[in-house]
């Protein structure tokens, strides 16, 4: 499919207003406002960086996940169908019931 390049854009259409007024856009020539350039941290922000993010318990073992990676490239990694199964169903159900208020 051929793109037709021979329609272009007449240069009389109105565009809008174009004049840059003081304190707009790229007419700043001061530099950025001093509060531009912080941030404020929420409360609970503040304590998270205070106590490192990984104040909490982890969110996985690594030990674990080695041993288990290493059973399924051996192919002595076993699958408890019925646990799976069952944690499908409560999962399924909890969203069943909704939220909770």
């Amino acid at each position: 499919m051929k793109i037709d390049s021979s329609s272009k854009i007449p240069n009389d259409l109105p565009v809008g207003d174009a004049t840059l007024r003081p304190g707009q856009g790229a007419a700043r020539t001061g530099g950025p406002s001093p509060s531009a350039n912080q941030v404020r941290l929420s409360p609970i922000a503040s304590q998270m960086q205070t106590n490192g993010i990984n104040a909490g318990p982890e969110v996985f073992d690594s030990e674990k996940v080695e041993e288990i990676k290493s059973a399924i490239s051996q192919g002595r990694f076993s699958i408890d169908t019925g646990k799976v199964a069952d944690g499908l169903l409560d999962t399924v159900r909890n969203l069943l019931r909704g939220p909770k208020n």
